[in-house]
This record gives structure tokens, C-alpha cells and sequence, in this order.
């Protein structure tokens, strides 16, 4: 009897805990970073090109969402002059930092805010969020 009973608690238990994180999953913002690093070509403010003009040597802008504690692109290659922009749409603050130098140095970003660069040197510039060290990204300079 008291085995049955024991094995009912903990049955109980794990239900709840089942469902207190499922709830808590259900409720959150968080999203798959994975599923963030994919581009929408339905929405062009999901990253890619916005810049209709079709003369090769134009200056293009790009958008990079910040969604689910990640950005939208883990990588993008742009040209010399090209302008990114990145808009952060978790309700968290977030920045965008270089991670050495200081060619990409946002304030910290509420939902909604922006932060843009235009990139007239080409390298690699590898950047991150301050709070939330683990959010990385580069973008490539040709």
C-alpha cells in the first residue's frame, strides 16, 4: 500500500512539474534560435535585401531581427556602403556590440528600437549582445 501510494505522489508530481513548465514555455516569448536563423522571402524585413534598385553598385539596406534571445541572421555578407539595420522585437533589452573595437556599439534596445550601421570597409565584423553573451553574429564586408 504504501508503495502505491508513493508511486501515485510521484506520478502526480512530474504531471505537475509537466505542466507548470509547458505552461511557462507556453507563456514566454522564447522562440527556436535555429528557426530565427532562417530567412522568410514572404517578409523582407525577416533580413534579406529591401532595396528594390537593381543597379549593382546601389547601396542596399538589410534588417536583422533580434526574436527569441537571437539574431534573425547569424551571418550576412553585404558590400562596402550597404546599411544594416537591426530591430529588436523581444520585449528583453538587447544590444549590438563588436566584439573587438568599436565599429558597432549600440545603447541597449527596448521592443521596437533600432539600431543601424553602414559598413564602408570590407572585413569581418563579428558582434554580440552585452546582457546575453551567447547571442552572436558577424556580418562580412566584401
Amino acid at each position: 500500500m504504501k508503495t502505491g501510494m508513493i508511486i501515485t505522489i510521484f506520478v502526480i508530481a512530474v504531471v505537475l512539474i509537466g505542466g507548470i513548465v509547458f505552461f511557462m514555455m507556453k507563456n514566454s516569448n522564447y522562440s527556436n534560435p535555429a528557426d530565427n536563423a532562417r530567412l522568410d522571402t514572404n517578409n523582407p524585413s525577416s533580413g534579406i535585401d529591401t532595396n528594390t534598385n537593381t543597379n549593382d553598385n546601389s547601396q542596399k539596406t538589410y534588417n536583422v531581427n533580434i526574436r527569441g534571445f537571437a539574431f534573425s541572421l547569424s551571418t550576412i555578407t553585404i558590400n562596402a556602403g550597404d546599411t544594416v539595420i537591426w530591430t529588436n522585437n523581444d520585449p528583453t533589452g538587447h544590444t549590438v556590440t563588436s566584439d573587438s573595437g568599436s565599429e558597432l556599439s549600440s545603447s541597449t534596445l527596448s521592443k521596437g528600437n533600432t539600431y543601424s550601421h553602414t559598413f564602408n570597409t570590407a572585413g569581418t565584423y563579428s558582434y554580440h549582445c552585452t546582457p546575453h553573451p551567447g547571442m552572436k553574429a558577424k556580418v562580412i564586408v566584401r
